[in-house]
């Protein structure tokens, strides 16, 4: 079961993938730059799961194309114990800025292939059947939480061919999730920071 605040095109996905699962699932787009430091928030039951797949990008200044096979997507999830059980899982899809265009660098927003979007959507599908329900807890396998299921045959993909028009650059500036990653290790949050994030991040949707 699954809802949620997302594009359609990722909602229609996640709605599938949680189809076997006997509690209900949220699926939220949140801004890259409201993105937490997740060893702030696992105390709230937050875990933190990151997947990598070919995306493209296009400059809306000067109309620059390319792909790149590091596209990042980052997902915070959580299974809310209690009376009514509930899943979260936040959504982020750091960007990357333009390498050709002489103006000031502004990420642009990734554009992802179907199939890559099925591909992670899958990837954390198995992540959450591992952490709630078919392993549980503490790693071993969950009984209480078992429902038959007949497994099925998993086809086999082809992987998408890659015609790179650049390479990823290591260039903190190009890259907005290795940008955040470098900020987020040097930046210490004040009491206030920390507050905010703790209101946010303990509610649900």
């Amino acid at each position: 079961m699954a809802s949620g605040g997302a594009p359609r095109e990722w909602s229609g996905i996640f709605a599938e993938i949680c189809e076997e699962f006997p509690d209900r699932w949220t699926l939220t787009k949140v801004p890259y730059a409201s993105l937490p430091d997740i060893s702030k928030i696992r105390q709230y039951g937050w875990k933190q799961f990151k997947d990598t797949a070919k995306v493209k990008f296009r400059c809306r200044r000067c109309k620059h194309k390319w792909t790149s096979v590091k596209g990042q997507i980052i997902f915070h999830y959580r299974l809310k114990r209690g009376q009514r059980k509930k899943g979260q899982v936040k959504m982020f899809l750091p960007g990357q800025a333009c390498q050709a265009c002489s103006h000031s660098k502004i990420f642009e927003p990734p554009k992802w292939y179907n199939d890559q979007r099925v591909k992670v959507m899958e990837n954390l599908k198995q992540k959450l059947d591992e952490k709630f329900y078919t392993m549980g807890y503490g790693g071993r396998p969950n009984q209480s939480r078992c429902w038959s299921r007949t497994p099925k045959k998993k086809k086999k993909k082809s992987r998408r061919s890659s015609n790179m028009t650049s390479n990823h650059t290591e260039d903190l500036c190009d890259c907005e999730a290795c940008l955040h990653e470098f900020l987020r290790e040097c930046y210490v949050f004040t009491d206030y920071e920390e507050e905010c994030y703790d209101d946010y991040w303990t509610e649900f949707d």
